[in-house]
């Protein structure tokens, strides 16, 4: 994965493609604010699009073997996102939701993540159900008239299946991507309803429910010493499924999708997300297209869901063999398979040797220990994965970053695992994660982010543009041991580009350096703010700030760029 991630020079995005100027002067921002949110993306329409599915066995042959082979010989003329706005963010869409843009990151909401409703009320009664698949479940409506799919743990793993699946579904939504509300839950056997005509089964594979097989059901699941069985319950999503999304390409009969999803950054920055909690089944089939149509006319959009998180954490399903090699290589990779056969197995590799850590059962092979940010694999290759960029992996790395120990200790605690000692790993674990995603995913391009302008003592005198420093706000560099510096230019027209003198900066705890702005008439200015990791680090990247005075006179902040070279602008 590491050869994938070249620097590629920015290529104007789809939001800025008409305001940007042309040829080798400097990219100048135009005034006004930011799209913050793509209101073409959800515009109502009619039709409603057309149903997909996703083909297991052409998806695996596809991307397990015919991909990875082409991939070596492939040229990949890929540039950066397109769906990204002037301060290197993306907005509000279908896809994606900036939920803590305004008021900051809080823990409660983000741990109730898409439940907007009580849990299911019993008593529960059973619509259908299923032994077959990753895990055993069935289909309840509670006793307010709502559906939710219950899952249950396998019997290998007691309390992973569950546990994976919420902290699947919290993880992504707290990192803006729509989910499903998945809570954990308990039920009494006894207590379950059976509704009338209910089946059993998959696809054509279906029988009657009956209490027998309820109890059959059940009895794979895991209990607590007071009988109730412990299981994951998932609320039916709003609106009507259309099927699986995929990773690439643009659906012809959405007049919204015009994107290519491979090039949506969102995409390619869940990456860095998938690879926190060591999501390695991101294929089609664990999406979901929903129509939402609020007035029932017909008239509407469609949201893109991602669901069922039962892989993270360490699952032991699948072949034998596999579980160790999960993260760290692809079902079939073409190199290592070339150099495990040309050196006769000699070449180390992570899951060779590899025992169960603390947490036994619970995590597998899940740890902090071997994970390699930056060489991280999903089961098969994933096309948006394949187009991501250091700024899409830094982006990835923002939305962990608002994901800190608070969370996490919180997000442990929910599952109410009856181990202290489990929990208390999985924890460390992720934490341990968290950071070695920072710590490469904020080294090479700035983690300087949320440009704000401040007036002077009083409202009066200079101003002050303030940055936050996501690296010393998570901890991966202390506030003493970071140096910083600035540079700043004035632009006349689209080329004449005059540095100005160097001015003083101040630190703000707990995370925040501002940058006196030079008194000057400037129409256009250019700021860089640097913080190096140490005293001897020459090679930190820049957040560059574009600032435009508007027509009262005063500068407003236009844009952010997080350049590859330390080159001033316009070079």
């Amino acid at each position: 994965m590491r050869r994938r991630l070249r620097r590629r020079r920015r290529l104007p995005t789809l939001l800025l493609a008409l305001a940007l100027g042309c040829g080798a002067g400097v990219q100048r921002f135009p005034l006004g604010e930011a799209m913050w949110v793509d209101e073409g993306d959800t515009r109502a329409v009619r039709p409603r699009p057309g149903e997909s599915s996703a083909n297991l066995l052409q998806d695996f042959v596809d991307y397990t073997l015919l991909r990875p082979i082409t991939r070596v010989f492939a040229v990949d003329p890929a540039g950066e996102a397109i769906d990204v706005n002037a301060f290197d963010e993306v907005p509000d869409s279908s896809w994606f939701e900036n939920r803590w843009r305004e008021g900051g990151f809080d823990v409660a909401r983000a741990l109730r993540g898409a439940c907007d409703e009580p849990p299911p009320v019993a008593p529960w009664t059973v619509v259908s159900g299923k032994r077959a698949g990753a895990n055993p479940g069935f289909v309840i409506e509670d006793a307010e008239g709502r559906r939710f799919v219950v899952k249950l743990d396998e019997p290998s793993q007691p309390e992973h299946a569950t546990s994976a699946d919420v902290i699947g579904a919290t993880v992504y939504w707290a990192a803006g991507y729509h989910t499903p509300c998945n809570r954990i839950a308990f039920f009494q056997p006894d207590a379950l309803e059976i509704a009338e005509g209910a089946m059993a089964g998959k696809g054509a594979e279906q029988e009657p429910l009956t209490r027998a097989l309820l109890q059959e059901i059940v009895a794979l699941g895991h209990a607590r010493a007071d009988g109730a069985v412990r299981a994951m319950a998932s609320r039916y999503l709003p609106g009507e499924p259309l099927g699986p999304w995929r990773y690439e390409g643009m659906r012809e009969d959405d007049p919204n999708d015009v994107v290519p999803h491979e090039d949506r950054r969102e995409l390619r920055g869940s990456y860095v997300v998938a690879s926190w909690i060591d999501h390695w089944d991101t294929r089609s089939s664990n999406t979901l297209r929903m129509w939402i149509d609020p007035d029932g006319d017909g008239r509407g959009h469609v949201r893109h869901n991602f669901l069922d998180w039962g892989d993270v954490i360490g699952t032991d399903a699948g072949p034998l063999g596999i579980p160790p090699r999960r993260g760290h290589t692809y079902n079939f990779h073409p190199g290592h398979v070339f150099t495990d056969f040309v050196t006769l197995g000699a070449m180390p590799r992570p899951w060779r040797h590899v025992e169960r850590g603390p947490a036994g059962e619970l995590l597998g092979y899940f740890d902090a220990e071997r994970f390699d940010p930056e060489e991280w694999y999903p089961s098969v290759l994933n096309p948006a994965f394949q187009r991501a960029t250091e700024r899409d992996m830094a982006w990835g790395a923002r939305r962990v970053a608002a994901m800190g120990p608070a969370f996490v200790a919180a997000l442990v605690a929910s599952l109410q695992l009856a181990d202290p000692g489990a929990a208390a790993e999985l924890e460390r674990v992720l934490l341990a994660r968290r950071e070695k995603i920072l710590k490469r995913w904020f080294r090479r391009l700035s983690p300087l982010t949320e440009p704000r302008l401040e007036a002077g003592a009083g409202g009066s005198g200079t101003a002050r543009l303030c940055l936050r420093d996501l690296a010393v706000a998570t901890g991966i560099v202390e506030w003493d041991a970071r140096p910083y510096w600035t540079r700043a230019w004035r632009v006349e027209g689209e080329r004449r580009v005059e540095a100005l003198e160097p001015f003083p900066l101040r630190r703000r705890a707990p995370d925040r350096v501002c940058a006196l702005l030079p008194e000057t008439d400037a129409g256009y200015l250019i700021v860089d703010l640097t913080g190096q990791y140490g005293e001897g680090d020459r090679a930190a990247r820049p957040a560059r700030v574009h600032l435009a005075r508007a027509e009262g006179g005063g500068l407003q902040i236009v844009g952010l760029e997080r350049p590859y070279e330390l080159t001033p602008p316009g070079r």
